[in-house]
């Protein structure tokens, strides 16, 4: 069961993948005022092409980085320009750097919450062509969408797992050097404080008028 506290924000999530997908699959996608707008599919062309000079983009591996970047990341023949430290101003990006970057977050996000925890980067193979892009772009949607009903199934037994460890440091014997008064210790031990009196008959009745008296304001 999906905890209530998530229903809005994943409604949210169901709307805006579902309006992204249709406005890269088409055929027609809501204008917004319940209007059907046709919207062809994302043709190659488009998934890359560069709106200016030096925009970062996928490529050939062998044709090395674009310009400002340091690194094509990912596996296969296609990698997506990066590197580390980031131009700034950013650079502007194409259509197939924003869409491996999105799958890339959704895919690893959802594969660090659920899955094996093994996700990597340079291990995901970019896409050179629009259909396949999508492809994988609407996986990783799927996978990232279903991590909160998994991981509320499962958070149980890793926050169980959690709690040994900390038990164990709880119930071992604290060294003496550690100990409060000890030398090394944190303050010194206050043996001199007499103990707690219950309070007498007049303290409580005068407690409970005290009382009384803020219930009345």
């Amino acid at each position: 069961m999906t905890p209530p506290r998530l229903v809005p924000l994943l409604d949210q999530y169901d709307h805006a993948t579902e309006r992204l997908l249709a406005r890269l699959i088409g055929p027609v996608i809501d204008s917004g005022d319940g209007a059907d707008v046709e919207v062809p599919p994302l043709t190659d062309a488009e998934y890359l092409w560069e709106p200016a000079p030096g925009a970062w983009s996928v490529r050939r591996q062998l044709d090395g980085p674009g310009p400002g970047a340091t690194v094509l990341v990912g596996a296969g023949e296609w990698g997506r320009d990066g590197g580390r430290p980031h131009p700034y101003p950013p650079p502007v990006t194409t259509i197939a750097w924003r869409m491996h970057h999105l799958t890339e977050m959704l895919a690893g996000r959802a594969d660090w919450t659920v899955g094996s925890h093994s996700f990597d980067e340079d291990e995901m193979v970019v896409r050179n062509d629009a259909a396949s892009a999508i492809d994988a772009l609407r996986s990783a949607v799927a996978a990232w969408r279903a991590a909160p009903r998994c991981s509320r199934r499962c958070g149980a037994r890793h926050r169980g797992a959690q709690h040994v460890p900390r038990r164990q440091r709880c119930r071992r014997p604290v060294p003496r050097d550690r100990l409060v008064g000890q030398p090394g210790g944190s303050a010194p031990r206050r043996r001199d404080r007499p103990a707690a009196r219950p309070p007498s008959g007049n303290a409580r009745l005068s407690r409970r008028r005290s009382a009384g008296e803020a219930l009345r304001w």
